[in-house]
This record gives C-alpha cells, structure tokens and sequence, in this order.
C-alpha cells in the first residue's frame, strides 16, 4: 500500500477511504476492521460540507456589504452635489471642503476603517451650525446607511473567522484520516502477514501529488470592493 501525499486534496481521501471501506466490507475474512477508516471518513465528509456551508455565508456576506457600501456611496455622491448647490458652486469653498476634505470617490476606495470614519466625519459636519440647513435631511439617512455598513462589515469578519475555523477543524480531522487508513493497513498486515498482495488489494492506488494542492482548499480570497 502507498501512502496518499500528505497534501493530498480533501476528495482524493475520501475516495480511498471508500474504496478501502467497501473492499474490507465485501471480505467475509475482514469484515468489521473498516469501521475506523469509515468513521474518520464520515467527520472528514462533515467537515468538508462544514467548511464549503461556511465558504457559503462568507460569500453572501460579501455580497450584503457591497450593497451597502454602494448605497452609501450614492448617499455621499448625492450629498456632494446637493452641498454644492447649497454653496452656489463653490465646491473650493473652506464650507464645502469641511464636509468633504475629499470626493466622494475616494472616500469610497478607502480601507474599511478609514471609509467608516470619513463618513462619520461627513455627518458630524452636516451637524455643524454652519451647515446649510437644506442638507439637514441628509443626516438621517446617513446615519442609517453608516449603521446598515457597520452590521454587513462585522459579518464579513465574522463569516472570515468562521471560514478559518472550518479550514482548523479539517487540519485534525486530516491527521485522524491518515491514522486510520495506516492503522487498517496494519490490522490487515498483521492478519495476513505473508500476503502483501493481498493487504495491497483492499487499497487504491492514491493519485500522484500536484505541486500546488494546499492543505484543506482554503477559503476563497475576499477581493475589497470599491464604488465606482
């Protein structure tokens, strides 16, 4: 029997731990000896499933926030030409540049930090005296769009570390998976200890290793989304 590669893909365990499970089940001679390498197949088939429901969550997630951030950049871009009505045009006026010391666009393209607090900058000076009392309404609609951000960008790093668990849990599962499969090989070599052939016949031949297979198919890469 060969080894699968360590770094072997979480289908390719799966497939011989099955393959292994049926020939033993089908050998009036050995039956019972699969139930460990069956058993560490089904945790390591759940923590797969885990892993890709949570890959899942992570992804919509995703998605909630790029909505709200394009709400809230049309907010911001509205409220950029309704201040500079309100000022007769003069977008380089020391009022206009208090409330927006940068366009709209690049508040946008900021880090998810540095976003959330040029908009609260944004709405505290709405709330300034100075403020043109027409952009007044803008304020609510603000706050509820910068509340709407706050909520969808703590499920995305809540949905990350979620993902992260699940890639740990199949890390263990991994090693009790490779334990089981070299513990069948030793209980059938111990029972037939001058038939190598046949210890080898209850096991597939375990795919070559790719250079680049990873460990557990880590999660995908969350790309940062920016408003046009």
């Amino acid at each position: 029997m060969r080894l699968p590669h360590l770094k072997a893909s979480l289908g390719a365990l799966l497939e011989l731990a099955w393959y292994a499970t049926c020939a033993v089940e089908a050998d009036p001679d050995v039956v019972g000896l699969q139930k460990q390498i069956a058993d560490a197949r089904l945790n390591l088939r759940k923590a797969r499933d885990a892993r890709n429901d949570a890959s899942d969550d992570l992804v919509k997630a995703r998605a909630l926030r790029g909505i709200a951030l394009l709400a809230l950049g049309k907010w911001l871009r509205q409220l950029s030409l309704d201040t500079t009505a309100a000022l007769g045009g003069k977008k380089n006026s020391l009022e206009f540049t208090r409330i927006f010391p940068m366009p709209p666009s690049k508040m946008m393209a900021q880090s998810a930090a540095d976003r959330m607090l040029s908009a609260q900058n944004v709405l505290k000076a709405l709330a300034h005296p100075a403020t043109p009392k027409s952009l007044a309404p803008h304020i609510k609609t603000g706050e509820a769009l910068l509340k709407a951000l706050t909520t969808r960008e703590a499920g995305v790093v809540a949905a990350q570390g979620v993902v992260k668990d699940r890639i740990d849990d199949i890390r263990v599962i991994r090693k009790t998976w490779f334990t089981a499969y070299r513990s069948l090989e030793s209980a059938l070599a111990l029972k037939f200890p001058d038939d190598a052939e046949r210890v080898n016949a209850y096991f597939d031949e375990p795919p070559k290793p790719k250079a680049d297979v990873s460990l557990s198919e880590p999660a995908p890469v969350v790309a940062p989304v920016v408003n046009p």
